[in-house]
């Protein structure tokens, strides 16, 4: 949802279609989170999916606590989406400046990288999940509202810190380049590339 706002403000401002996709990003972050607590569960135990009391212990671990920020997040922004609605475009910023924090959130999420000290692990994860935001919402408001004119030179400052961003994360994840065939890691990152160079 961020990123609409911040594309929006950056090529002419918010419309009512830019809002609706605001808040249809913020009903996905809100769903996303029952879903990747089922994910866990089943990882987890997978016999007891439908175990309110386990799903309950999974809630009261790390995992749990993070799940419930992101949520809280999410929730967040839709309450701060609600109250700019209708005020000037200088308070609307107020999304976009939120994102960052959301971002450190879902940073807390990702996997450990071993040899990085975990605050700048944490601060490349943000980056890269704040950045793949922006672009997105680069390329969604050029698409629906016809501002790919004014949003190129975004969207395209956005995709250089997120391929910067992911390259850095690469490296940190995958030390030999056998890991990008032997890996989940470095499959999901041979269809990221493939879908850059598309």
């Amino acid at each position: 949802g961020f990123g609409v706002v911040l594309a929006a403000l950056l090529s002419g401002g918010m419309t009512d279609r830019c809002w609706r996709l605001v808040s249809t990003g913020v009903m996905l972050l809100i769903v996303a989170e029952p879903v990747a607590l089922l994910g866990q569960i089943a990882l987890l135990a997978p016999a007891r999916l439908v175990d309110l009391g386990f799903a309950a212990d999974v809630l009261l671990t790390r995992y749990g606590h993070l799940s419930a920020l992101r949520l809280a997040g999410a929730l967040g922004l839709w309450a701060l989406a609600g109250a700019v609605r209708t005020g000037p475009p200088r308070a609307q910023w107020a999304i976009p400046a939120a994102a960052m924090p959301v971002a450190v959130v879902y940073a807390a999420s990702a996997h450990r990288i071993d040899g990085l000290p975990s605050s700048i692990a944490m601060l490349l994860v943000a980056t890269h999940v704040a950045a793949f935001g922006a672009w997105l919402g680069c390329i969604v408001v050029a698409l629906r509202e016809s501002r790919g004119r004014q949003l190129e030179r975004p969207a395209v400052l956005t995709a250089v810190v997120l391929v910067l961003s992911g390259s850095g994360l690469a490296l940190a994840h995958i030390p030999a380049p056998s890991g990008l065939i032997e890996t989940a890691y470095g499959a999901t990152l041979g269809i990221k590339i493939a879908l850059v160079a598309a």
